[in-house]
């Protein structure tokens, strides 16, 4: 064996290696489709029940991922007041880090309650949440806000949230 053949030898394993690394490093920068890493997009329905909120003491909401930074959310509960327990509310939510494959996030949106006293719309509470929703790998929810609220009828400006939730689809 002489010098020349070894060093072809070696070149020729030199470049295999580094085509066998390039061709594995090509399959993993394939990009895999958002709705597989991140939850919200993946499971964009979910079901909820809260206690606070908009609505007074309690309530149950269905909320939908319309993409995975916009969500929107309906709901009904029961107020603080005695007049009439049952109250509606619906809103949007804006969640900052959304499009990152994050399971919890931060977000902030607008809400508004409706109470009905003798078939007649009685009061809105016009309700703005700043918070954190956690969606976990078995697809069962979570979040808590802070929020400022305006109702003409009640002396609390400052409420908050907390709603457990399972995500449907």
């Amino acid at each position: 064996m002489n010098l020349k053949n070894i060093n072809i030898r070696f070149i020729c394993f030199l470049i295999s290696i580094l085509f066998i690394q390039n061709s594995y490093s090509f399959d993993s920068e394939i990009e895999k489709p958002k709705w597989l890493k991140n939850r919200r997009a993946k499971h964009p329905l979910g079901v909820n029940v809260g206690m606070l909120g908009p609505t007074g003491w309690g309530n149950i909401s269905m909320d939908y991922f319309v993409d995975s930074k916009f969500d929107v959310e309906a709901g009904l509960g029961i107020q603080t007041n005695g007049d009439n327990p049952y109250s509606f509310m619906g809103g949007v939510k804006y969640h900052i880090a959304g499009k990152f494959a994050l399971g919890t996030t931060l977000y902030f949106g607008v809400m508004d309650a409706f109470f009905f006293k003798d078939g007649k719309g009685h009061q809105h509470n016009l309700y703005f949440p700043i918070g954190l929703h956690k969606i976990k790998r078995n697809k069962f929810s979570w979040g808590v806000e802070l929020a400022y609220q305006y109702n003409k009828y009640s002396s609390r400006n400052i409420w908050g949230s907390f709603k457990i939730g399972y995500r449907i689809f």
